[in-house]
């Protein structure tokens, strides 16, 4: 399917890939966007068509968020419906993540360059309410700015949310239920106390007992390790020196029948779930501020939904069944992978891991007209490189440009601005 804008890039309907390819043959439209694929009618205005306002369904996880316009085919309080367009968003949570710890470390260094001898300032930057970690609140925003950018495109008359929520303790134990939830992890013992138990005093890594343990990270902070119960375990000394910043699973794997025993100790991360469990009212919220009336489905009649149609368990899938319908058609057809990237940083200044100081960014981001992430297509007519090259571009002052190919800027022909979206992948369900 192809979005539609009119003479003055006002919302008309979608149309198929067949019309938009003969009307593209008579040149009657221009190529307006390549992702999502969008034209733009010369000889024609909005007030001569009628429109059939589309349903934007959004549902927002932990790593990627789904986004599926779909059309109702009736009047009905139960309408079956038609998906137009499936989105699948991957968000750039970790990104940021390591962008602010680079940015903790710089502002370490200068405290310790030039700032150690001045009085430590305690609470002065208080948390508001609904304050979220900035991954989080990327996290949220990418939503709201896909769900914007696609009513920007076409003719959306409601909005509907998925809310997700999970229940973090019956992942750890399925068993569990009553007053069992009031009872944590540590009821009647301290952490350490509770180690000693669920290792029985061995070290893990050698199995030796009767030696002073430390306790010693399953998966390390390093790699996205948390300090919760279930990931942590009993070294020795030795062992914890000889183990250093390896993954237990790679440091044990001449013993596999120890890291069997080892793993099946071990519950999954929760790190996902709480952040899907914290944003989801907030996703809810942010749609609410538009003009436009927001519904929400649940997970309940997902599942009831999905099965009664045949779809497959994917987000940009799942999200079609939300609400009171009767039927899906149209999914049978490519999901559009989409991964954020964002606009660039506004610093100059490049810094290392530590904080310290490696190089500085030019004064403007275009160069030549161009900027990194731009979709261009490159003609060189002779040389090494000779041939057409579509694709995204990363630019330099020089002039000599990179993508799929180092050409010069002159051979370069603009597809696409930049927007803030990296790769486009389409994958078919």
């Amino acid at each position: 399917m192809f979005f539609v804008l009119d003479k003055r890039k006002n919302l008309l309907m979608t149309c198929s890939e067949k019309r938009a390819r003969l009307i593209l043959d008579r040149k009657r439209v221009r190529v307006y966007k390549m992702y999502p694929s969008t034209i733009h009618l010369v000889n024609r205005f909005v007030e001569y068509s009628v429109l059939q306002y589309l349903t934007l369904k959004s549902v927002s996880g932990s790593k990627t968020a789904g986004d599926t316009p779909v059309r109702p085919l009736d009047d009905s309080p139960e309408p079956a419906v038609k998906a137009v367009f499936l989105f699948k968003i991957r968000h750039r949570g970790k990104a940021i993540s390591k962008s602010r710890e680079q940015q903790s470390n710089n502002r370490r260094r200068l405290w310790l360059v030039s700032l150690r001898d001045r009085t430590a300032r305690f609470l002065s930057c208080r948390s508001s309410e609904g304050w979220f970690p900035a991954s989080l609140r990327r996290r949220v925003e990418s939503t709201g700015n896909f769900t914007a950018k696609i009513r920007n495109l076409a003719p959306v008359g409601v909005l509907a949310a998925k809310t997700v929520g999970f229940d973090t303790q019956k992942i750890e134990n399925p068993e569990i239920s009553g007053v069992e939830y009031q009872l944590g992890t540590l009821h009647g013992s301290e952490i350490r106390k509770n180690l000693l138990e669920k290792w029985a005093r061995k070290c893990v890594c050698c199995g030796q007992e009767n030696v002073p343990l430390q306790a010693e990270h399953i998966v390390q902070k390093a790699s996205g390790g948390s300090c919760c119960l279930a990931n942590l375990a009993l070294a020795c000394p030795d062992g914890n020196r000889k183990k250093a910043d390896q993954k237990l699973k790679i440091y044990l794997k001449l013993k596999p029948e120890a890291a069997e025993k080892i793993f099946k100790q071990v519950t999954a991360s929760l790190k996902d779930v709480a952040a899907v469990n914290s944003t989801r009212w907030a996703v809810f919220n942010l749609l609410k501020d538009t003009v436009l009336p927001v519904f929400i489905g649940s997970v309940g009649q997902i599942k009831f939904s999905r099965p009664r149609f045949g779809i497959q368990n994917a987000h940009a899938l799942d999200v079609a069944c939300a609400g009171q319908v009767s039927g899906v058609s149209g999914w049978k057809k490519s999901t559009l992978i989409i991964f954020c990237q964002g606009r660039g940083a506004y610093k100059r200044s490049l810094v290392e891991g530590d904080g310290f100081p490696r190089g500085c960014q030019p004064r403007t981001k275009s160069v030549f007209e161009l900027r990194n992430g731009g979709m261009v297509q490159a003609e060189v007519p002779k040389g090494q490189q000779a041939g057409i090259h579509p694709g995204r571009v990363a630019v330099r002052t020089s002039g000599s440009f990179n993508g799929l190919a180092t050409v010069s800027n002159k051979y370069c022909r603009l597809i696409q601005r930049a927007d803030g979206y990296g790769n486009f992948v389409s994958i078919l369900n």
